[in-house]
């Protein structure tokens, strides 16, 4: 036999692991592990999962072994090693159940995080199942006790569609798998367990079969790169005191056909990710020239990890872009003048009075805005389907029953566009004054 992969995690330092807290940073940036995880990776996040972080690297009776230490029934961690192309293996680990209150074992085949197999320790039994997106199978299972105190060899051998799984060198469970198995190994706890001396190993066809394959697939991934263009350094913007990540638009906000960048600061709300508010825009062409800023520098921004309020477009087809924003807790509409001679912005509040005392109050809410253009200029908001019903009672529109997409409605009587928006839980109606002397129908 030869082996693919082994690990018993002496080059681990003792410590973390997972990469707490665990946020939806991953969603918006590309990120460097916090901690070294070698050839793991962590395969299930979830932003309710607090303390210090699932995995970790103790030493026990001087080795290192890998320890999961909560208790998370409906969210499982999981880590994962190995390639896609693996199969027809055998996959050994050491495993100590710490509690038998959830299951804890080894995942095999596992092709991504909504799709793998499970050898699972249960209170009083050994089970055999299968995950694919949100049906969870008992496959096989047979009356078993696991040991907390000690540590026991679990074993699956993969062949084909054939399943084998043993417990200390005894095969206890059997079963057929409805396609060809293949896929990374890991190792699955919804309950706090350690596991050492992780092994996955071939006969000599199959290691050559499994190379030729990663080879086939990475030569076939130059071809396509060879097809593309590179991208290459066209020059460097410096960005001193406004800085920011991915909170970027880009459009011709001065009509000179060339597109200049809007970027933003966002200052946390509530907590530190899921309500960021604008503290500043700052506005800059290509050639690093700043053209207006609202807002002050804020020092202390950080990464995002929800969306921010704010957007470029043309709304009017002047060839001059808009920049539409929510600051304050107010809509705000940025008209970038050409005809001013230091091309300051001229900028104005859309947000209309309130109707009543209630509307005023959830006018202030926070939270994401989601603009495009509609139909005949108007601006199409979106409502999540909760929000719908109330959305549309109290701001007087309709909601798409297909879509929940808000209707666009005109308010001013005039035959001219009209621009009316609003925040997913913001309900008064927001709208540009026209005196239908524009001419646009």
């Amino acid at each position: 036999m030869i082996t693919l992969a082994y690990e018993d995690f002496f080059d681990f330092p003792i410590g973390n692991v997972s990469e707490a807290p665990y946020t939806a940073l991953g969603e918006y940036h590309v990120i460097d592990p916090k901690y070294y995880q070698g050839n793991w990776r962590e395969a299930t996040y979830w932003h309710g999962w607090k303390g210090l972080g699932n995995w970790r690297v103790v030493e026990e009776d001087g080795r290192h072994v890998m320890e999961q230490t909560i208790f998370s029934r409906d969210r499982v961690p999981m880590m994962v090693t190995g390639d896609e192309h693996w199969r027809d293996y055998r996959y050994t680990a050491e495993v100590r159940p710490i509690s038998l209150h959830a299951p804890v074992g080894v995942a095999f085949a596992y092709e991504h995080s909504r799709s793998y197999f499970l050898l699972l320790f249960e209170r009083d039994k050994l089970t055999l199942a299968r995950r694919l997106h949100e049906t969870y199978e008992v496959l096989t299972s047979r009356p078993y006790q696991p040991d907390p105190d000690h540590y026991q060899t679990i074993a699956v051998t993969i062949q084909g569609k054939k399943i084998a799984a043993s417990v200390n060198d005894v095969l206890l469970l059997e079963n057929t798998a409805p396609k060809q198995l293949r896929g990374k190994v890991g190792f699955y706890a919804a309950a706090p367990c350690r596991y050492a001396n992780a092994r996955v190993e071939v006969e000599s066809p199959v290691n050559l079969a499994i190379r030729t394959g990663i080879e086939k697939e990475q030569e076939e991934l130059e071809t396509l790169r060879e097809q593309y263009p590179c991208p290459k350094l066209w020059k460097r913007l410096s960005t001193p005191d406004f800085g920011t990540d991915r909170n970027i638009r880009f459009g011709d906000l001065n009509g000179d056909g060339r597109l200049e960048m809007v970027l933003v600061q966002s200052i946390e709300r509530i907590d530190t990710g899921n309500f960021p508010g604008i503290c500043t825009l700052t506005a800059m062409d290509l050639d690093g020239e700043v053209l207006w800023q609202i807002g002050e520098n804020y020092p202390q921004h950080r990464y995002t990890t929800a969306d921010t309020c704010f957007q470029v477009h043309d709304i009017d087809g002047d060839g001059c872009a808009e920049v539409i924003f929510c600051k304050d807790f107010r809509q705000i509409l940025v008209v970038f003048s050409v005809l001013q001679e230091k091309q300051h912005p001229t900028w104005g509040s859309i947000a209309g009075p309130a109707q009543n005392p209630t509307q005023r109050i959830l006018a202030q809410r926070l939270g994401d805005t989601v603009i495009e253009p509609g139909e005949r200029g108007s601006v199409v908001p979106y409502a999540k389907q909760s929000d719908g019903g109330a959305f549309a009672a109290l701001a007087g529109l309709q909601v798409h029953q297909k879509t929940n997409r808000v209707m666009p409605k005109r308010v001013d009587g005039q035959q001219c566009r009209t621009l009316m928006t609003a925040a997913l839980n913001c309900l008064p109606r927001r709208r540009r004054e026209c005196n239908g002397s524009c001419g646009k129908a």
